[in-house]
């Protein structure tokens, strides 16, 4: 059986317990952000839709309140906009929402389609999802709906997306 020592130690007016684990709040993460197979397909109204998995996990020490993510697009020439990220299921076609609060060490996965306007025919564009987004809302703090730990981390890594010339258009 193994076991561990604790010190109390007094530091100016308070206290640390060493060789304890630090209490935190919540922290969203996305730990996993895929692009689909076939990564790119066209939809009947001239969008082209790209299946996107992205999985956000509450690497924190406490629940995080409700919230919604995004999926972001990048174009060649370096313009940034929202991208719609349709979940089945959800009633928001451009921002996919938990139902509650996400529990310390839980996960929620989003999976369903990013939608990109045709006029990026031919180009490639760079995809980034984050979790806890506050665009479109004019009423939420700049940190999202939920207070983290640490707000710089939100972020997915980038996926490129080549987009073909869709047939008709």
């Amino acid at each position: 059986m193994k076991t561990m020592r604790m010190a109390i130690a007094a530091i100016g007016l308070g206290i640390m317990l060493v060789g304890c684990p630090p209490v935190f709040g919540p922290d969203l993460q996305i730990t996993q952000f895929e692009v689909g197979d076939p990564p790119v397909l066209p939809n009947l109204h001239g969008f082209y839709e790209v299946p996107v998995t992205m999985v956000v996990e509450n690497t924190g020490g406490r629940a995080a309140d409700e919230f919604k993510s995004a999926v972001y697009y990048t174009t060649e020439e370096g313009q940034t906009f929202v991208a719609a990220f349709t979940v089945e299921g959800q009633t928001d076609i451009w921002y996919p929402r938990t139902d509650g609060p996400l529990a310390a060490g839980a996960e929620v996965t989003f999976e369903g389609y990013v939608s990109l306007p045709h006029d990026l025919a031919g180009s490639t564009v760079v995809l980034q999802g984050e979790a806890d987004s506050a665009s479109g809302d004019e009423s939420i703090p700049e940190y999202g709906r939920v207070r983290e730990t640490n707000e710089d981390n939100n972020l997915s890594d980038e996926v490129e997306v080549s987009l073909g010339i869709l047939a008709g258009l």
